[in-house]
């Protein structure tokens, strides 16, 4: 059986475990990225952003409503890229260990690798983040959100998806980007706002002390160095100011 092959698959799956209308999720999606990620992101619109298995679209929709225009993707399911397509975005049915050879050096602002990082074999990471740093501009940004094994419902999306191979850490995360030459690798904790007036700061103290528990018992537990501790986080991995 192919790896495309078992990618639809799951597709056919998840969308059946997963029936909420994509332009529902486009709202829901706008939001959480909006609040998680915009911080972190180029304030050109113009910036060249690439995406890595875009799915059905929900953070090029963000892109879209946030004004960003020079946006393309690539996904494995034809029917992901065309759905996709539908809606007016720039996506090609593409494996990323071939595509990401045929851009040019230095040629992206911003890379973004969504719920992917999971999906690829520890023998292949380093040979993938290698590829994606020599594609960036002068300190241009890989994003990477993935599940969080510091977190007990982190670990239990890991091992509920057949799919996943390789479970990460903020501080896994953190050497990767080190042993792959990024300059930087910054994560932090991702939460979902249901964005509701004088409800959003409830759930946010909410998260905070759940993650404030978990740090303290690290702590006791001789790991000082954790400090992320939501079910999913963001890794935010800057390339070298120069070649």
């Amino acid at each position: 059986m192919t790896e495309d092959t078992n990618y639809s698959r799951y597709n056919a799956w998840f969308r059946k475990v997963n029936p909420l209308p994509i332009e529902r999720q486009f709202r829901v999606f706008d939001n959480y990225f909006r609040r998680n990620y915009l911080a972190y992101m180029p304030k050109t619109r113009g910036a060249r952003i690439l995406e890595l298995g875009c799915g059905r679209g929900q953070f090029l929709h963000f892109l879209r409503s946030e004004g960003y225009t020079n946006v393309v993707a690539i996904d494995l399911d034809p029917e992901h890229v065309a759905q996709c397509r539908g809606f007016g975005y720039e996506v090609s049915v593409a494996d990323m260990n071939a595509f990401i050879p045929t851009c040019e050096d230095a040629s992206f602002d911003m890379v973004v690798m969504n719920d992917l990082i999971e999906h690829v074999a520890r023998t292949e990471a380093v040979t993938l983040l290698e590829a994606i740093r020599d594609k960036l501009r002068p300190g241009g940004r890989l994003f990477i959100k993935t599940c969080n094994c510091n977190n007990p419902l982190g670990m239990a999306t890991f091992f509920s998806d057949f799919t996943h191979l390789e479970g990460y850490a903020p501080l896994k995360l953190e050497h990767l980007a080190a042993i792959t030459g990024y300059v930087d690798c910054s994560c932090s904790n991702l939460i979902t706002y249901p964005n509701i007036i004088l409800i959003d700061p409830i759930y946010a103290a909410l998260f905070q002390a759940s993650w404030l528990w978990k740090r303290i018992m690290f702590t006791a537990n001789g790991k000082v160095a954790d400090r992320v501790f939501s079910k999913g986080f963001l890794a935010v991995l800057k390339a070298p100011a120069s070649p």
